[in-house]
């Protein structure tokens, strides 16, 4: 199985599971998820893996430490740090859990640099969504990741 394929499975893992924690408390109902993610017993999951998910789920919002991957090998760092991108801008489109709301966008990636596009029509609609992507740009950067949303190529 290839690393990308291993990524995209903790990725849908830690989608079903970024929410746990509010069976704990709705306050940093995140961290709650982290917890109980990083010390549930995970019948399948090595203990890299299981420390992956326990933290792609605890920083799925808000701020993002310095130190949010060193309980991880360095070699998990690069696919850590986009997985968590992704876990958190699929948050932010889905927050309405209406897959009917989530608006069509293109996304690219290097490894340091991510552009995300959308319509201009919708960017116009949604002012607070485009707004808490404005916002995630700045908690990403405190990662090394540059995020920016761009409209439709001009023709």
């Amino acid at each position: 199985m290839t690393s990308r394929r291993v990524w995209a499975y903790a990725l849908a893992w830690a989608a079903d599971l970024h929410e746990v924690g509010l069976s704990v408390a709705h306050s940093l109902y995140h961290q709650h998820s982290g917890y109980l993610v990083e010390n549930s017993d995970m019948q399948g999951f090595t203990r890299q893996e299981q420390l992956f998910l326990a933290t792609l789920v605890r920083y799925q919002r808000r701020a993002i430490p310095g130190e949010y991957a060193d309980l991880l090998p360095a070699r998990m760092h690069a696919a850590l740090r986009m997985t968590l991108m992704c876990l958190r801008f699929a948050c932010i489109l889905c927050r309405s859990r209406d897959d009917h709301t989530v608006p069509a966008f293109r996304l690219s990636a290097s490894d340091q640099n991510v552009t995300a596009g959308f319509d201009a029509d919708w960017m116009e609609a949604h002012p607070l969504t485009l707004f808490d992507l404005r916002q995630e740009s700045r908690a990403l950067a405190a990662i090394g990741l540059k995020f920016r949303i761009s409209g439709p190529p001009v023709a």
